[in-house]
């Protein structure tokens, strides 16, 4: 007797792609923000932080928000009636100097002649928006053309393009930047998304092990068998996940996703519909409800009526 397997059809393995896809996101949500609450209150985070509010705080470029962070200057000061440009050129003008003479960043006078240089280029009287109050050329004023709108936007450009290039590339900016974005990235991220990718891909599948079937597959009624035609062992399956893990996700980031188009490529030109990990884990996914599927030789033998010094192999098995 030969058990006859069809081969799961394009449409049934999105749809069951789709359902893990989605009960995998919505865990990953939940798990991420309880991560991100956790990982706020963990000590190496608490410090960064507040090292880096703190470093922000003394560069003069920034303030402090009703919720405790701090927010450059350039956008805390936004402004809503026309009234405010004057008052909030004057408050990013300030900003600037006091940033521009800072010893931590500038040797001597040659920040604030930097800033100065950008209002008047040097060897000039003016500027196209400013010009010196007299001739000792010790004191820049806005010229009687410019509206406060014209010096509040310079203030804005200078402060976020230039002033805070210099901030961001600080030698304490880039550590503690570093280690929170790190934080974010290994325990917000890719810890919640391996815990619900090993929950509905290799957990669920272990313990539903006749098929080796996620909560898809049980829906679409569809199984991961090996060659044989029975249910691959945990060690076969726990082979195949690791490499949809590593190969077709993980390097598939990291290579502009080549393995996964070799993987859909093969799925496609395959005769029996084997994707790069089946292949190489030498599985199949195939049309075979719950009960239809063997999980030994004996298993199979006494199903189907077999002696039991009865050789199974592939030839016994169709797809």
């Amino acid at each position: 007797m030969e058990v006859v397997y069809k081969a799961a059809s394009f449409k049934e393995r999105i749809f069951s792609f789709a359902l893990d896809f989605t009960l995998m996101i919505i865990t990953f949500l939940f798990l991420m923000w309880g991560a991100y609450s956790l990982t706020g209150q963990t000590t190496f985070y608490k410090q960064a932080n507040t090292n880096l509010n703190n470093f922000e705080l003394s560069t003069h470029l920034y303030a402090v928000r009703n919720d405790g962070n701090t927010q450059i200057l350039s956008d805390f000061y936004k402004v809503k009636v026309e009234e405010e440009y004057e008052e909030y050129y004057e408050k990013l003008d300030k900003a600037l100097i006091e940033f521009y003479s800072d010893p931590l960043f500038f040797e001597q006078t040659k920040g604030i002649q930097t800033y100065e240089y950008m209002k008047i280029p040097e060897g000039q009287t003016e500027g196209e928006l400013f010009i010196f109050k007299d001739e000792k050329h010790d004191q820049i004023i806005l010229k009687e053309t410019t509206t406060f709108k014209q010096a509040y936007d310079f203030c804005v450009k200078v402060m976020s393009n230039d002033a805070l290039n210099i901030v961001v590339n600080n030698d304490v900016y880039i550590s503690n930047s570093r280690t929170i974005m790190l934080s974010f990235i290994f325990l917000d991220i890719l810890v919640p998304l391996t815990i619900s990718s090993l929950i509905y891909q290799l957990i669920i599948p272990l313990c539903l092990s006749r098929g080796k079937k996620t909560i898809g597959k049980l829906v679409f009624k569809l199984s991961v068998l090996d060659s044989r035609g029975l249910s691959c062992t945990w060690k076969r399956y726990l082979c195949r996940y690791l490499l949809i893990f590593f190969v077709e996700t993980i390097l598939s980031v990291a290579t502009f996703l080549i393995p996964l188009f070799i993987s859909l490529t093969m799925y496609l030109k395959s005769k029996n519909g084997q994707t790069l990990h089946d292949y190489l884990a030498n599985t199949y996914v195939l049309e075979a409800p719950f009960k239809s599927v063997c999980k030994t030789k004996e298993e199979y033998v006494k199903k189907y009526n077999k002696e039991k010094d009865y050789v199974l192999d592939k030839e016994d098995v169709s797809y």
